[in-house]
């Protein structure tokens, strides 16, 4: 993403032990600073879907990046760590990919996918959690389960009748939620997991 002549890039090596946010100069290419975070423990995912497919999101004075398990970080354009929140582990063979948007004062991220699989607010200042909706995840797919459904959605700001929505898209169905609460506004039915498999003959 690019903000303010800064370009910001999350980039992740040693099989996703180290997972980056990046800051180079918009106008030379320079490197400015680089915020590299340690995580050891087990993350699966797709060969295909690297670690760090998660886009940062910035505001102008702060830039918020998702590490998946590793957590949410929050720095100044200066690449000062201004606050971390750990949101727990995320567990699926395809690893996660959803992006946090800022909707005024919060963060709003779909976080997932797995069993625990859930959508919240975070405060963009400090970190702090101002609400959480859980939805009904589903297996991880480590198992070998045919159930590997899951959302990387990125939620989708609206303005709709002179009110911000936040859409997201889950696997089966779309949910529009109240930035300020988390109220499901509306709920409409989506994809169809058995007719929109691939036929493998095609």
């Amino acid at each position: 993403i690019v903000s303010r002549r800064h370009v910001f890039l999350s980039c992740a090596d040693d099989e996703g032990r180290n997972r980056g946010l990046y800051c180079f100069d918009g106008t030379s290419g320079k490197t400015l600073w680089s915020k590299v975070v340690s995580f050891e423990s087990a993350d699966p995912t797709h060969r295909t879907n690297p670690y760090c497919g998660s886009s940062p999101a910035a505001d102008g004075i702060r830039v918020v990046v998702w590490h998946g398990s590793a957590g949410l970080f929050c720095y100044d354009y200066e690449g000062t760590l201004l606050w971390q929140r750990d949101l727990g582990p995320f567990k699926h063979i395809w690893g996660y990919g959803s992006s946090p948007v800022i909707v005024g004062d919060r963060i709003v991220l779909n976080c997932g996918p797995g069993e625990r699989s859930f959508v919240t607010a975070i405060s963009v200042a400090d970190g702090r959690m101002i609400w959480q909706v859980d939805e009904p995840g589903g297996a991880s797919g480590e198992a070998g389960a045919d159930s590997w459904t899951g959302s990387w959605s990125t939620p989708v700001v609206a303005e709709i009748d002179g009110r911000k929505q936040v859409l997201v898209s889950f696997p089966q169905h779309v949910n529009a939620y109240d930035p300020e609460d988390g109220k499901i506004l509306w709920s409409c039915d989506g994809l169809d997991r058995k007719s929109t498999r691939l036929n493998s003959s095609h």
